[in-house]
């Protein structure tokens, strides 16, 4: 079979880290494209180094701008991808998207809330925090700096 006889264009990755950055990807720029149009969290399955596993976007940097690079997600993906890297550091590797990621659909790693991932809070979630909190005043919570031991809590004397 020659070079001419693929139907689409044949991807391959840098192994230089123990994540697989975006930069490293050559031969296929709409694959390069696709994943990092990825939210941070995301997670794709690709076929890299004739090994299929399932890839997550890595966390914005702290200033907000997008990593632009996958982790290995599951086991059996760190364990093949960390073995390119001891072996292979240096080479290229076949990259491309899992017969199954033909159309994305993209799915949180992680569906819980994440703590690196905080959106700014609306000024109608202001407000309603703040309501929430003064009420607690009304509750029979104090915000003053009264003394809170044990004898000042049941307004008495210190024993003894």
């Amino acid at each position: 079979m020659n070079m001419h006889s693929t139907p689409h264009a044949s991807a391959q990755v840098k192994v230089a880290d123990w994540s697989l950055w975006l930069k490293h990807i050559s031969g296929d720029p709409a694959l390069t494209k696709r994943l990092a149009s990825l939210k941070a969290g995301e997670t794709v399955t690709l076929t890299v180094g004739g090994h299929k596993g399932v890839w997550e976007k890595k966390a914005d940097g702290k200033d907000g701008r997008p990593t632009g690079g996958l982790k290995p997600l599951d086991d059996d993906t760190r364990k093949a991808w960390f073995g390119l890297y001891k072996t292979r550091r240096g080479a290229l590797v076949d990259i491309a998207l899992a017969p199954s990621e033909g159309s994305p659909a993209r799915r949180s790693a992680r569906p819980q809330a994440r703590a690196d991932v905080l959106e700014a809070a609306s000024p109608a979630d202001k407000e309603a925090a703040w309501a929430a909190f003064t009420a607690l005043r009304q509750a029979g919570w104090r915000f003053d700096s009264r003394p809170s031991g044990r004898d000042a809590l049941h307004e008495r004397g210190p024993r003894g």
